[in-house]
């Protein structure tokens, strides 16, 4: 039964049988709590109880007062104990610590009107006082043999005994499973990246004799080497200047190719600067001459540095860079390459776009 309906039967039960109470309250290291004990008083007298107080409870409680006493224990548990006569009851009543003092008292009064519900015993009712006996005539008395046989007095009833209810079963709640994460709202990691192809047009310059410019189509492999450092392959295929020497007309066809380690940027990881190794292979070629030698090249080994900008995006980049290289060691093969020599310093620029390999 709920705290709320077992108020109403009780608030319903006729004034006349409301007892007469001697309440004491204790705190949980047994001193008297007097603010306590005057809560659970008015409710006690809300509930249909008369609670008895003041300097002559003591001669007010001769005829038979309900002596309750209010224990509190650890927890929000209340132990509640009332006796009266041969009458003995306790129960237990856990109240959740965060509830109003109010609705504490109010609850521990209800359960103590439910505690002392026995019958009050009744005031012994004044004796007249004793009387001479009337002066009437003696009652003819039976025969002996019509009196008929006294039938043994009966059995006085046992005594019932009430044994304190159960205390109540406070149901807890069961705490909510956790939230589960759906997968669709998990985050999505990046995949890692670790090869990527950049087609770029480069356009590449120095100082020589005849002046050197030409452009072409640029092919640069990146591989990822660490979160900082990445290797950079580059093979470039350029279309040189063109003449007419002592052997007819010619074109020259320079090829460089170079391998850079970079560094990304700790600040900007989309820029990167690297150093590296270059060689350039410059092929002569007579187009009008029917021979199987008419190709001669020339070689050159140095030094390069370059630096480039990259901006991604999910699978595609756009890439630029610029450089610049030192070629110290030249060579040629052929007679005809020695009138021609690649510039010692040179300049490139290239742009283009990039993508994702794997």
């Amino acid at each position: 039964m709920s705290v709320a309906a077992l108020g109403v039967l009780l608030l319903a039960a006729p004034a006349a049988s409301a007892p007469y109470l001697q309440l004491s309250a204790l705190g949980p290291d047994g001193a008297e709590s007097p603010a306590r004990a005057a809560a659970i008083s008015r409710a006690l007298v809300i509930a249909c109880a008369t609670v008895v107080v003041g300097a002559d409870s003591r001669q007010k409680c001769e005829a038979g007062c309900v002596q309750v006493t209010v224990r509190e224990g650890p927890l929000g548990r209340f132990v509640i104990e009332a006796s009266q006569g041969r009458h003995q009851a306790s129960t237990v009543v856990e109240i959740p610590t965060t509830a109003p003092p109010f609705e504490q008292a109010r609850t521990i009064a209800l359960r103590t009107r439910q505690l002392i519900a026995w019958d009050i015993d009744p005031p012994s009712a004044p004796k007249a006082p004793p009387r001479g006996p009337p002066s009437l005539a003696p009652l003819p008395q039976p025969p002996p043999d019509a009196v008929p046989p006294l039938a043994p007095p009966p059995a006085p009833p046992p005594e019932a005994t009430e044994e304190p209810p159960a205390p109540p079963v406070v149901e807890k709640p069961s705490p909510a499973p956790p939230a589960l994460l759906e997968p669709r709202d998990a985050p999505l990691k990046p995949r890692p990246q670790y090869l990527w192809l950049d087609v770029a047009a480069t356009v590449l310059g120095g100082r020589a004799s005849p002046d050197f410019l030409t452009g072409g189509l640029q092919v640069l492999f990146r591989a990822r080497m660490s979160r900082f450092f990445e290797a950079q392959a580059s093979y470039a295929i350029l279309y040189g200047p063109s003449g007419v020497d002592a052997r007819g007309p010619f074109v020259q066809t320079p090829s460089p190719g170079s391998v850079v380690v970079a560094l990304k940027m700790p600040f900007h990881p989309s820029l990167a600067i690297g150093l590296g190794a270059e060689q350039v292979l410059i092929y002569l070629t007579h187009p009008t001459e029917m021979s199987t030698d008419n190709t001669e090249f020339r070689w050159s080994i140095g030094a390069i540095s370059r630096l480039s900008y990259r901006y991604q995006g999910p699978s595609w980049s756009l890439v630029g860079a610029a450089s610049a290289s030192v070629q110290p060691l030249q060579g040629s093969f052929g007679e005809s390459m020695q009138r021609y020599r690649y510039p010692l310093w040179t300049f490139a620029a290239s742009a283009g776009f990039g993508f994702v390999l794997f």
